[in-house]
């Protein structure tokens, strides 16, 4: 076997890169989402969701709901998350017609609810999950790539859902917002986790304070019909993001880290500088290994709520 040849078998990765490094420019790649600026949070996602898909055949970007004896692990996810999206619908009231998805994500849980009858309008906020939402859903429901607190239309709604996205709106403008545009008798649903009162650092991030989001939904036009807690049926997906981050994400990025720093140290010293807050972040909030079910259940609130329009 010629040289080349054998490195090519040993060393695939190497050799494309040399192949590509040989190859005249290429027309810039065409790709079906916007030139919106795009969040970091939706980046994550997004990337999280196709390598679900890919490696694990994951529709979801939500939670699992859990059982007692179940293991908390990749393989188990996908029955979870199946559970859950159950669990979710159930609280959707069978007579509503028309329902607006906020922060539809992938467009699973509106691709089931269209399955079951409801004619379905999503808000999604960055390009990369709205081109996964309008790929999947293929026009069978209207997709508006726009922030909830900057959507506007004359539709009115039976149901305003919001799975896993409340924690990313504004709290008094969404519910204002919610009010304003469902029907007499509609329903907002939220299936959402919020900040507990209790105290100490928490390495979890995000979601409102439930106290607060109970004192501004009572000033507002809605009744509550349902109010669950979940959160230990929840919390246990929280230890398949942890290990990923620990025992995944961490060494590779160690792994190129090092990588920099023995052979383009000029380069790494450029790129710790640049995200140096960023790195220390995530080696306090993703890679220390803390978040844990338990410290979800600690200071978070998993919440399943059904709150209808006067």
């Amino acid at each position: 076997m010629p040289p080349a040849a054998l490195g090519t078998a040993i060393y695939p990765g190497q050799a494309a890169i040399e192949l590509i490094a040989h190859q005249p420019a290429a027309a810039p790649a065409q790709h079906p989402w916007s030139d919106t600026r795009v969040d970091s949070k939706e980046l994550a996602l997004a990337c999280g969701f196709l390598l679900g898909r890919h490696f694990f055949g994951l529709e979801d970007l939500h939670y699992g709901y859990w059982q007692a004896d179940e293991p908390a692990d990749m393989l188990h996810l996908g029955t979870a998350q199946a559970r859950f999206s159950d669990f979710l619908l159930s609280h959707i009231p069978a007579r509503a017609k028309s329902v607006l998805d906020v922060g539809c994500g992938s467009g699973k849980v509106a691709e089931q609810l269209i399955g079951r009858g409801h004619q379905v309008d999503c808000v999604s906020p960055g390009p990369f999950l709205t081109a996964l939402a309008r790929k999947r859903l293929a026009g069978a429901a209207d997709v508006f790539e726009c922030r909830f607190e900057e959507f506007e239309t004359t539709r009115r709604y039976d149901i305003v859902l919001f799975c896993e996205s409340f924690q990313y709106v504004s709290l008094s403008e969404s519910l204002r917002r919610a009010a304003a545009l469902l029907n007499p008798g509609g329903h907002m649903v939220i299936a959402d986790f919020f900040r507990t009162d209790a105290k100490g650092y928490s390495p979890l991030a995000g979601g409102h304070f439930l106290r607060a989001f109970y004192e501004q939904v009572a000033a507002m036009p809605f009744t509550c019909q349902s109010d669950v807690d979940i959160t230990r049926e929840a919390a246990p997906t929280v230890k398949i993001v942890n290990d990923i981050a620990v025992e995944t994400v961490r060494p590779i990025c160690e792994m190129a880290r090092h990588y920099l720093r023995t052979n383009r140290p000029w380069l790494s010293r450029i790129v710790h500088w640049l995200l140096r807050h960023r790195l220390a972040k995530l080696e306090k909030k993703q890679f220390a290994g803390k978040n844990t079910p338990e410290a979800f259940c600690r200071f978070k609130s998993y919440r399943v709520m059904v709150y209808q329009r006067q």
